[in-house]
C-alpha cells in the first residue's frame, strides 16, 4: 500500500512541476506570437496598408491557441474594442498586468495613427516586446526546466518518506 500512496505522491509531484514549467512556456509562447504579429503588422503597414478588420480576419489563425483566441476576440468586439480589451486585460492569467497593458495600449491606439506614425509604433512596441520575449525566453529555460526538476526531485523524496 505504502507503494501505491508512494508513486501517486511521485507522480502528482512532477505533475505540478510540468505545470508550472508548462505555464512559463505558455507566456513565452505568446509573447513570441505577439513578436510575429508586430513583424506581420509592420510589413502590411508599410505595403498592403490593409484596414484592422481584415488584417485581424486574415491572420486570426496563423498563431498558437491563446494568441488566436485573443485576436479572435478583439476581431469579434471591434465596435466595443475599448472594453474588450480592458476585459481582457482584468481576466487574462497568460502574462504579466504590465505587459498586458502594453499589448492592450498597442491595439487601442492602433489603426488610428496615419502610415508613418503608426509604423514608428510598430517598431517601437517590437523593439520592446524583443526585450520581453528574451526575459521569458530565460525564464522558460532556467525556470522551467528547474520547477520540472524540482517537482521529479520531490516526488523521489516523498516516495521515499512514504516507504
Amino acid at each position: 500500500m505504502n507503494w501505491l500512496i508512494g508513486a501517486m505522491l511521485m507522480i502528482l509531484s512532477t505533475l505540478v512541476g510540468y505545470a508550472t514549467a508548462h505555464a512559463y512556456k505558455k507566456s513565452y509562447t505568446f509573447i513570441n506570437d505577439f513578436c510575429s504579429f508586430l513583424q506581420f503588422l509592420e510589413s502590411n503597414c508599410a505595403f498592403l496598408q490593409d484596414s484592422l478588420k481584415n488584417i485581424l480576419e486574415n491572420c486570426k489563425a496563423m498563431y498558437n491557441t491563446d494568441f488566436n483566441a485573443f485576436l479572435t476576440g478583439l476581431y469579434q468586439n471591434l465596435d466595443s474594442k475599448e472594453e474588450y480589451l480592458n476585459n481582457w486585460k482584468n481576466s487574462q492569467k497568460i502574462i504579466s498586468k504590465d505587459e498586458a497593458t502594453k499589448i492592450c495600449d498597442f491595439f487601442s491606439q492602433f489603426g488610428r495613427l496615419d502610415c508613418d506614425t503608426q509604423i514608428s509604433a510598430i517598431k517601437s512596441s517590437a523593439e520592446n516586446f524583443a526585450k520581453v520575449k528574451q526575459v521569458w525566453g530565460e525564464k522558460v529555460n532556467k525556470k522551467g526546466s528547474l520547477t520540472t526538476k524540482l517537482g521529479l526531485v520531490c516526488g523521489v523524496a516523498l516516495f521515499i518518506i512514504v516507504l
